[in-house]
């Protein structure tokens, strides 16, 4: 198993919540300004909805498919690296 592959398997019940905590964490890690901020945007982006709609879901705690968690980790990814959002 590759190390993404297992990163997606240790994600499969992953929350949106616990998502935008570890993205946050990474962000700010990497010296990003609105940690918070970004990492909510982009899982918006990935989600297809607005930030406002990405914190509703994450206060109910709702799942996120490892498929999606893996997309939102390539963009923060690139997010740490300085890639400004767009």
């Amino acid at each position: 198993m590759t190390q993404r592959a297992a990163a997606a398997s240790d994600r499969i019940d992953a929350t949106l919540d616990a998502e935008i905590r570890r993205a946050a964490a990474r962000l700010e890690e990497a010296g990003i300004a609105a940690p918070e901020a970004d990492a909510v945007a982009l899982a918006a982006y990935v989600l297809g909805v607005e930030p406002g709609e990405v914190r509703r879901r994450a206060i109910l705690r709702e799942p996120v498919p490892a498929d999606l968690s893996l997309r939102l980790g390539d963009l923060v990814g690139e997010r740490a690296r300085r890639i400004p959002l767009q």
